[in-house]
């Protein structure tokens, strides 16, 4: 299905998103998109990232998720891909690619901290290292 005959729910499936109901802030689709804020402006100023508004007075810019999600299915948004990449000095290195090594699931809603505490050194924490552990104080 083209990305432009896809409605806002189709487009939420896609791409496993689940909609907040309200505009979302240049940090909020940085998050989304997997990328620095300072892209988001960058794709902004050159006129290639998703549609935004400005409101009268303010320096704020707000997307539309709607908006966002069609972007993100269009062809503009085909060099964003989620890459991970170090640059320093005169060096630019791709990184690898997380990838999930154990995983606990919930059957519903969203974790609590006290949930995490009790299951997750005896799951997805068990056998990890802290490598800086606190230091024992003398007394």
């Amino acid at each position: 299905m083209a990305p432009n005959t896809m409605t806002f729910e189709q487009l939420c499936e896609l791409f496993n998103y689940v909609p907040k109901n309200r505009l979302l802030d240049t940090k909020e689709v940085a998050d989304i998109l997997a990328v620095h804020p300072s892209c988001v402006d960058h794709y902004r100023v050159r006129g290639t990232g998703p549609r935004h508004f400005k409101p009268a007075g303010t320096r704020r810019v707000w997307y539309s998720e709607r908006d966002l999600l069609f972007w993100m299915a269009s062809e503009q948004a085909g060099n964003v891909n989620g890459q991970f990449f170090l640059c320093y000095g005169s060096a630019i290195a791709l990184l690898s690619q997380p990838r999930s090594v154990k995983t606990l699931f919930k059957s519903t809603g969203v974790w609590t901290l006290d949930e995490l505490d009790r299951l997750a050194p005896t799951t997805v924490l068990e056998g990890l290292k802290n490598p800086a552990p606190a230091k024992d104080r003398e007394t």
